[in-house]
């Protein structure tokens, strides 16, 4: 990561998340991966093992992570505060997967975020790209695929193998904003998404 990159990261602080965004990505990364030894969580999300150890830490205290030999894991807690945080920006599910497109290999981070009949498309794709992903697709689900808007078409004649795992995967709902976060490492897909939910819940206010 660039010195540039990392100090914009330090810079920046959730106005709406409830804990710092260390704490928060520290907490999304686990429910997505499940249990992980800390010097591959710090690989993942690009932090210090030192920072990492803070927080998990913390987070212990706290009965959000228990921490033993084999890895740190969310506690019950844990995962309650995640689905709930999901749940309160209308969020009914979220995944990932490596995928090749065109020639390179991301990680994708893809999730619904609920009608938005008022939120500004090229917002929410900015809001990504200023966390660290390499590209953000934000579609529109109309009844008969996912669209890319204004004018694009629909994803399934560009990405085909995202096209299916994300009707499969996730609900879907008449006018439901979905998003597609792509980027080198789970981590600056996770950023992204984190950015997103503060522009979303900025908008709810």
């Amino acid at each position: 990561m660039s010195e540039v990159r990392s100090m914009g990261r330090r810079r920046f602080e959730f106005e709406l998340l409830g804990y710092p965004y260390e704490h928060t990505i520290v907490l999304v990364a686990l429910y997505l991966v499940g249990r992980v030894g800390r010097y591959r969580l710090s690989e993942i999300l690009k932090i210090g093992e030192g920072r990492l150890r803070g927080i998990i830490k913390s987070m212990v205290k706290k009965g959000l992570i228990e921490s033993k030999r084999g890895g740190s894991a969310l506690t019950e807690k844990g995962k309650n505060y995640i689905l709930t945080l999901l749940a309160n920006f209308g969020i009914k599910n979220l995944s990932f997967m490596r995928i090749a497109l065109n020639t390179e290999v991301y990680t994708c981070l893809y999730t619904n975020v609920g009608i938005r009949e008022n939120i500004d498309i090229l917002a929410v794709r900015d809001e990504a790209i200023r966390g660290g992903a390499s590209m953000a697709l934000i579609m529109r689900y109309n009844g008969r695929g996912l669209y890319l808007p204004p004018n694009i078409g629909y994803l399934h004649d560009y990405y085909p193998e995202l096209d299916r795992k994300m009707r499969k995967e996730l609900p879907l709902e008449p006018k439901e904003v979905l998003v597609a976060i792509l980027a080198e490492e789970l981590g600056q897909a996770l950023m992204g998404f984190l950015r997103i939910l503060n522009l979303i819940g900025r908008v709810l206010r």
